[in-house]
């Protein structure tokens, strides 16, 4: 499946995602769409590698041939990636240092409607729903909508409850709204469900501080 892990995740220093520039939209977010021409050269730089196979990210006869492969590969969901990947700017454009309030929740509510588009058009069991359910959270915890975060958390936890990340995400959560101890309980949960108990682990150092 695409690896989203490296553009999120590096080390444990850098859990959450690394943001550098930013840039200022001019059209609403139910209007926004983005042409290739809209993002600079870093804010591609931050984004999943396989974005540039994706609907108006997508250049030349090799472009396209890859386009096509992951449609095949990963179905109609892949038709709507690109979504995806105009969220994931907005969320860089939102966590710039020098964005005002009114820009962030701008950018904010433009990436939230970018994931529901596409998980609103995916099948079920479209191999990103995972991540973009994810960063969906993250985007709503950021907008301090801390009980709509904690519901779609919990949800996917229960979905994905094999996903370290999933409890890593859902501790954020109960930690935001200041509760350590929901915190630490849900990190604790997902000893005994999650396949990857490195990953687990190194959820746990990042967020030790605060628990």
């Amino acid at each position: 499946m695409p690896n989203t892990r490296s553009t999120i995740i590096k080390s444990p220093g850098t859990y959450l995602l690394s943001v550098f520039v930013l840039l200022i939209l001019t059209l609403s977010p139910v209007e926004k769409s983005f042409a290739l021409n809209d993002i600079s050269k870093a804010e591609r730089s931050l984004l999943p590698q396989w974005c540039k196979f994706t609907q108006t990210f997508v250049t030349g006869a090799q472009g396209n041939l890859r386009y096509q492969q992951y449609l095949g590969q990963y179905g109609e969901g892949w038709k709507h990636v690109h979504h995806f990947c105009w969220g994931l700017v907005s969320m860089v454009r939102a966590a710039g240092y020098d964005t005002s309030a009114s820009q962030r929740d701008y950018f904010l509510k433009s990436a939230i409607m970018d994931f529901d588009y596409v998980l609103e058009r995916a099948p079920e069991n479209f191999v990103l729903r995972f991540d973009i359910n994810l960063k969906k959270v993250r985007a709503l915890l950021t907008r301090n909508e801390l009980n709509n975060a904690e519901s779609l958390a919990r949800q996917i936890v229960e979905r994905w409850s094999d996903r370290a990340d999933a409890y890593g995400l859902l501790a954020e959560v109960y930690l935001a709204a200041k509760a350590p101890h929901e915190a630490r309980k849900a990190l604790e949960q997902g000893v005994d469900q999650v396949k990857d108990k490195d990953r687990l682990d190194q959820i746990r150092s990042v967020l030790a501080p605060s628990l």
